[in-house]
């Protein structure tokens, strides 16, 4: 299991995964921001209950805007003083991705300190302490059981959520990429004001059912059918297996049924691939008077190019 308690290789996680790589973004990009504005609108009255509860003095919050883009895009920050923190779920190991820029980390420990509510606070311009790093993780645990919710559309977060990270932990983080919004808020009062966000995979937002419901009632049962069509489509797939090279004057001069013998150190790995898409490393064999390919494990991008640039 990883840090986050998901087993990376379980069906789920490759379900979900292969799923994105075959097809791309989870859906139109406008609609993707209609439902993330709408959730965003609809948590800002318990996230500002939330904060009342937490910080002695009177805080007011906005969403200032809502931006798609990658879940890598997150964790790339050269600032040592943001902290973070990613909520699994039920059904997605990043349903919540938590952050927040240093004025607002000065901002939360001012006033959870007795700073008066007009003093101005600077930004923090340090590595943040392991004290600005517990407020952080308390505003986080405040903040998403305030987009937790309940019912139909409940994200089933686990608590209590991980320890906030920052600077070189949160840059060397390693997570699965994938289509994202994410929900830009403003806190403010009158000494000043910070931005925190949370950023989602764009399937999470949307099985929040964050469009209009009116305009949405009975499509459940029609998105189950679309889900399972989907799921039943087909795909072709390629194993394939380098042979070695040939000069341009070989490969002029084949003809039908010539045999091309494999030299003997040929590797007896192949990758899978689909619509142009490696998606497995395999190797072959054989299965009585079948020729096989057995899966060993999931293509890493990553770590295919690592292997490419150190000589072996």
């Amino acid at each position: 299991m990883n840090s986050l308690g998901v087993t990376p290789g379980s069906p789920a996680a490759l379900r979900n995964l292969l799923v994105e790589r075959l097809i791309g973004d989870t859906a139109e990009p406008d609609k993707v921001t209609a439902a993330a504005r709408a959730l965003g609108e609809r948590a800002l009255p318990p996230i500002a209950k939330a904060l009342s509860q937490l910080v002695p003095s009177l805080l007011q919050i906005e969403l200032e805007s809502v931006e798609l883009g990658r879940i890598s895009q997150v964790f790339l920050t050269e600032s040592d003083n943001e902290p973070l923190t990613v909520a699994p779920s039920t059904n997605s190991p990043d349903a919540l991705i938590l952050s927040m820029d240093a004025a607002a980390v000065s901002l939360f420990t001012g006033l959870l300190f007795g700073a008066a509510s007009d003093a101005s606070l600077a930004p923090i311009e340090r590595p943040l302490s392991a004290i600005e790093l517990d407020i952080g993780g308390m505003v986080f645990q405040g903040i998403a059981e305030a987009l937790n919710g309940s019912g139909a559309r409940a994200l089933n977060v686990r608590f209590p959520l991980p320890r906030p990270i920052a600077g070189e932990d949160r840059r060397k983080q390693v997570h699965r990429d994938g289509p994202s919004a994410r929900l830009i808020f403003r806190i403010f009062n009158e000494g000043g004001s910070g931005l925190f966000c949370v950023t989602m995979p764009q399937r999470i937002v949307l099985s929040t059912r964050g469009v209009d419901d009116a305009g949405q009632a009975g499509s459940g049962e029609w998105q189950a059918r679309l889900g399972g069509e989907v799921m039943r489509s087909k795909v072709a797939v390629e194993a394939t297996v380098s042979m070695g090279t040939l000069t341009l004057g070989q490969v002029a001069s084949l003809f039908e049924g010539q045999v091309l013998e494999m030299p003997a150190e040929a590797p007896g790995e192949t990758r899978l691939s689909s619509k142009d898409k490696t998606l497995f490393i395999c190797e072959f064999g054989r299965l009585g008077g079948h020729y096989t390919v057995r899966v060993k494990q999931p293509f890493d991008p990553e770590a295919d190019l690592m292997n490419n640039l150190v000589p072996h």
